[in-house]
């Protein structure tokens, strides 16, 4: 027979719940994974569809030292959703590498001037700079500057005059040097998640990805 409205209702608002419970599960737990960046997760039973979006995002005026397009695909560059910390050769060394990945989805487009994250600027005296390691096998060292956000916040570290084309970038590697024992977390305001802007000669768009530790 059919359900009494009283009843209906209860079992929708439990249903409701449950879904709330089956879509964390299917997630991995976590909505805010970067691997969920700009998606929804959803559940159907039924004729019902719950979906919960990712709600983790900063606005772009928080990370970014100028108002752009935060859109990711603005340029022909991407940034991996895990960060890792780089193996070390030296066990004496004073720092730790912490490095994010980089590939392209285009062949050609505006080269790659620049990148920023969104970081404590009180723990500017632990960023020793940065390491580029281009697809093409050049090394080279950047000092680290913090600028002023387009909202007024001074946490704003960069990397700049990176000038890389399209071959340069896919595959390629930028790494921010840490001085121990602080960890690139710290730095992120003690969040798992940091924010990284990419942004080519123009500055009119700035692609914003969330990223996280590579658990090993």
């Amino acid at each position: 027979g059919r359900l009494r409205l009283r009843d209906r209702v209860a079992l929708e608002n439990a249903l409701e719940q449950k879904a709330r419970h089956w879509i964390t599960l299917a997630a991995g737990y976590d909505l805010c994974d970067p691997e969920l960046q700009s998606y929804s997760v959803s559940v159907t039973v039924g004729e019902h569809t719950y979906a919960m979006g990712t709600s983790c995002d900063l606005t772009p005026t928080a990370v970014t030292t100028r108002i752009c397009d935060p859109s990711q695909g603005g340029l022909p560059y991407i940034v991996a959703p895990r960060y890792f910390l780089l193996a070390q050769t030296n066990n004496r060394s004073s720092t730790n590498e912490y490095c994010f990945g980089l590939s392209t989805w285009a062949a050609e487009g505006d080269s790659l001037s620049r990148m920023e994250w969104y970081a404590n600027r009180s723990l500017s005296a632990w960023v020793a700079g940065f390491t580029l390691y281009s697809s093409t096998g050049n090394i080279t060292a950047l000092p680290a500057r913090w600028a002023t956000g387009s909202n007024g916040s001074t946490d704003i570290l960069q990397a700049n005059e990176i000038n890389w084309t399209t071959t340069q970038a896919n595959g390629a590697m930028v790494c921010v040097r840490v001085k121990k024992p602080r960890t690139l977390q710290q730095l992120c305001f003690e969040d798992r998640l940091c924010y990284v802007s990419l942004f080519g000669s123009s500055g009119d768009r700035c692609p914003t990805f969330k990223t996280a530790l590579r658990q090993t």
